[in-house]
């Protein structure tokens, strides 16, 4: 959550009232939290197999490998050959008038394919059913990264609900502090109307948190195709290991299924290319039959051999464009790798500067912060301190808790995007062709 979890009046208030409770020597009441639901618990890789199962966008890609697949079967086959029929001197003049003088002719005709023409079309089918099935991995690990981070997401919005919980008990405890006080005749009815006040902002900032993080429940949801929100996230928003160097995830990004495409769309068009060289080659058609002669009563075999003339068409234009294909295929993989590797340092430097912060939150700020409140609070019964003091203390410490959660939820963010541009499933592997991609 961007927002800050109360405004800094209402936190001063909060705290103030909840000086004003020890100052009165009464143990604050804490506020009453309607009943929860029962949630049942929720893990990343249950809901990323959630996803993986039921999200119609793998279904859509997995048919197009099908298709593919079908691609490559009919590049297998031999062409087909041609039953021919024919039959002359019929239906003339004089004697050819009826059928007695026919001549009928039953062949059959193959076309022989040279050049090894069947092998490279078989080859580049082959290749485009690999690069559907690139096309595959590349939509899983889009949806697993947007699902690692809408779980990312309801991790973040749980802890900010927590946390705005934390601070409306607080309000609570000290508007009944201030209730005491003022029936006591120690403090003003002002102030009962100001820790009145803050309560109010607080409750209310707790229901933007829930309401944040039922929208986060239900984005998740929607990516599995479902409207049941029962659940609750389990896991970790601060666990944040140490990140690698950029230079191994530069190294790494070659890994990516869209880089790993390109490799094999490179030599798909070098296949294409063979192949157009290959159709310079004419084709030769033979034919075998047998033709019957009704005058005489006999049969006799026939032969033929067709073979077109590359006089003027010997696939030029078939050649050149094949050749620019390669280049094409050549540049725009160099082109997506410049691109890729300048996406991994920008998310390399929020990952960092992610970590950084929430590395000093944790060991410097935060436990500073909570020392400085124990020690304002401390000082404050001895009289050394005003309730200010204890009233900026606390604004401090609850600040630097708010400020670790939102770091911590953006290294999470950056480290699922570096994983999904170096092609990695968080908390998985580095896909290859033995994992669902087609060979």
């Amino acid at each position: 959550m961007r927002t800050s979890i109360v405004t800094v009046a209402s936190i001063l208030v909060a705290g103030w009232c909840s000086v004003t409770a020890l100052q009165a020597g009464t143990e604050p009441v804490a506020a009453p939290r309607p009943s929860e639901p029962t949630l049942s618990p929720l893990t990343l890789s249950a809901a990323l197999q959630r996803v993986r199962d039921q999200n119609p966008r793998l279904k859509s890609a997995e048919q197009a490998r099908h298709a593919a697949a079908g691609r490559t079967t009919t590049a297998r086959q031999l062409p087909n050959p041609s039953l021919v029929l024919e039959s002359e001197n019929f239906g003339g003049k004089g004697p050819r008038r009826g059928f007695d003088q026919t001549e009928s002719t039953f062949s059959v005709s193959q076309p022989i394919e040279l050049g090894g023409k069947r092998a490279k079309r078989t080859a580049i089918a082959s290749l485009g059913e690999k690069l559907a099935g690139w096309d595959e991995k590349t939509a899983e690990l889009d949806l697993v990264a947007e699902a690692a981070l809408a779980f990312t997401e309801v991790l973040y919005a749980q802890e900010a609900e927590r946390l705005a919980g934390d601070l409306y008990g607080l309000a609570g405890r000290a508007g009944a502090a201030a209730e005491g006080r003022v029936r006591a005749g120690k403090v003003s009815p002002l102030e009962q109307t100001r820790a009145q006040v803050a309560v109010a902002s607080a409750r209310l900032e707790r229901e933007r948190a829930r309401l944040r993080l039922t929208d986060a429940k239900r984005q998740l949801a929607t990516l599995w195709g479902s409207k049941d929100i029962s659940f609750r996230a389990e896991g970790s928003i601060g666990a944040s290991s140490p990140p690698p160097t950029l230079e191994e995830l530069v190294a790494s990004a070659t890994d990516n299924p869209e880089i790993r495409r390109f490799d094999d769309e490179v030599l798909r068009q070098h296949a294409n290319l063979s192949l157009e060289k290959a159709r310079r080659i004419p084709d030769p058609t033979i034919s075998v039959g047998v033709r019957r002669f009704e005058e005489s009563d006999d049969n006799a075999f026939v032969a033929g051999l067709s073979i077109p003339l590359p006089v003027f068409n010997r696939n030029q234009g078939g050649v050149a464009e094949a050749r620019a294909e390669l280049a094409r295929a050549t540049y725009e993989r160099d082109g997506a790798l410049q691109r890729l590797q300048r996406m991994l340092g920008t998310a390399y430097a929020e990952l960092l500067t992610a970590y950084r912060a929430s590395r000093t939150l944790h060991e410097d700020v935060l436990p500073g912060a909570q020392r400085a409140y124990e020690a304002a609070e401390a000082g404050f019964r001895a009289g050394k301190f005003s309730f200010l003091d204890v009233l900026d203390a606390e604004r401090t410490l609850f600040s630097a808790r708010r400020d670790l959660v939102e770091q911590q939820a953006a290294y999470q963010r950056a480290r699922i995007t570096i994983d999904r541009l170096i092609g990695r499933v968080p908390g998985g592997t580095t896909p290859t062709p033995s994992e669902g991609v087609a060979q």
